[in-house]
């Protein structure tokens, strides 16, 4: 499974996208991914950064209750 999503401000050369997850209570997984530069090719070429994590290993029937996502720099 992937989760995306998008930022306007452009992550530094060491951010990492980040998402952290888990069943019951807290956080006990986390995944990192990266983050790519979309441009609109409208004439305002509007620019937003598109990040995507890929949460591996998930167990079928399981319900992950806690999510969190973000830029850590």
């Amino acid at each position: 499974m992937f989760i995306t999503w998008s930022t306007v401000d452009k992550p530094t050369s060491r951010a990492t996208s980040v998402v952290e997850y888990g069943v019951g209570h807290g956080f006990h997984l986390r995944s990192t991914g990266s983050a790519t530069l979309f441009e609109e090719p409208g004439p305002l070429r509007l620019k937003q950064y598109i990040h995507r994590v890929r949460l591996s290993n998930l167990e079928l029937g399981t319900t992950y209750s806690k999510m969190n996502y973000e830029v850590v720099m």
